[in-house]
């Protein structure tokens, strides 16, 4: 038995009209867009049917609710191209269209304005340019679509998996209770041992990759998704983890993210998901345990957190331990992107204790391993 949906329907929305191919008005999606149509209308972010209109907007950023009061922290926006404002009215029918082509449609009931410091003041807890989420708000032209919306197919990608699959899996296995781990990185020792001490709590692991753009220096897809295969291939029990990606653009949203991502693995049946040190944060934005403080305040959020603190590798004790049950602070190796990368580029000997063996040289059997700027990052054919 799988956890209920958030709001209590798996919401469902893939389809075409017949006249879609005719003198509609065209939207055009930015890759964030894109990928939250899809998770519409599959049902990830089950209970919305559509684009956020600006009441529902409001009520998001401000109290971390939906209207109805069902919790929700991210607001899920459709904006409209600089070039396109003004082009779009409320009763219109549009076609949604990414790199070319026609990926679903939407009946627009409402066109509103939004400036992009307010929500990213709400969002992000700053405005600053140099968070990766206020940058793109502020690429933004401050215009967004509100309403319902279907998607005309699903985009393909290695091991991906919908809610109703998840859930069915989740059933053919026998698990009563399965804690998700969201990544957007390869694995490191200290997310195998989270992963392992969640494991000891439920039934089943669901560990569930990001895949789609990211920021630049990020592990593109294909390494991510090859990097889990050779782990679970090796170190883990068929039995007991389920692997499965998912289309989605992270916002870097810190605690608010975190809540969402849970949301998420709800809706994909999950009973318990893992929250580590800084979960969905970037630079130092936020403390690295409000992620943990968050969910807190939504007892009535219907998945239980797992409250995971930092692990490290310890020269002295030999081993990777907790970050606060060793006090040996000059021993400890902390795994950190920045290690990863320099050390995979210059010093692999480095990474002895903190990757398997096998996902090292897995890794080393990719030409290419991290984004490198925007442009690569909108590449055709990424994922």
């Amino acid at each position: 038995m799988t956890n209920p949906p958030h709001g209590g329907i798996l919401v469902h929305r893939m389809g075409k009209p017949s006249d879609i191919e005719n003198a509609w008005p065209v939207v055009r999606l930015s890759s964030m867009a894109a990928s939250d149509l899809e998770n519409i209308s599959l049902g990830v972010l089950s209970p919305l049917t559509g684009f956020m209109g600006k009441a529902e907007a409001l009520s998001v950023l401000g109290r971390g609710r939906l209207l109805s009061g069902l919790p929700w922290t991210v607001p899920i926006l459709l904006d409209v191209e600089p070039e396109a404002r003004g082009s779009y009215a409320a009763g219109q029918r549009v076609a949604l269209a990414w790199r070319g082509q026609t990926v679903g449609w939407m009946l627009v009931e409402e066109v509103f304005h939004l400036d992009w410091a307010r929500v990213s003041r709400a969002l992000y807890g700053t405005d600053s340019p140099g968070h990766p989420g206020v940058s793109m708000m502020r690429r933004q032209s401050g215009e967004y679509l509100a309403g319902p919306v279907y998607a005309l197919s699903t985009r393909p990608m290695p091991l991906r998996i919908t809610p109703e699959g998840a859930r069915e899996e989740f059933t053919r296995r026998g698990w009563k209770t399965v804690a998700a781990f969201q990544t957007r990185n390869v694995p490191h020792i200290g997310h195998e041992f989270a992963q392992r001490t969640a494991l000891n709590l439920v039934d089943g692991l669901f560990i569930n990759p990001v895949l789609g753009k990211k920021k630049p220096g990020d592990f593109r897809d294909e390494v991510i998704v090859d990097s889990y295969r050779t782990l679970m291939r090796h170190y883990y029990s068929p039995e007991m983890v389920a692997l499965g990606t998912i289309w989605y653009e992270m916002r870097y949203g810190g605690p608010k993210e975190a809540i969402h991502h849970a949301i998420m693995r709800k809706n994909m049946g999950c009973t318990h998901f893992i929250v580590g040190r800084d979960h969905a944060g970037v630079g130092d934005y936020y403390d690295p345990y409000a992620a943990h403080r968050i969910f807190d305040h939504y007892p009535d959020l219907g998945i239980e957190p797992i409250r995971l603190g930092a692990f490290v590798y310890c020269r002295r004790c030999g081993s990777v331990v907790g970050d606060r049950t060793c006090p040996h602070e000059s021993e400890k190796i902390r795994f950190s992107g920045t290690l990863m990368r320099h050390s995979l580029q210059n010093e692999p000997e480095r990474l002895a204790h903190l990757l398997r063996p096998e996902v090292l040289r897995q890794l080393h059997d990719h030409d290419h391993l991290y984004h490198e700027d925007e442009a690569d990052l909108e590449a055709p054919g990424e994922g």
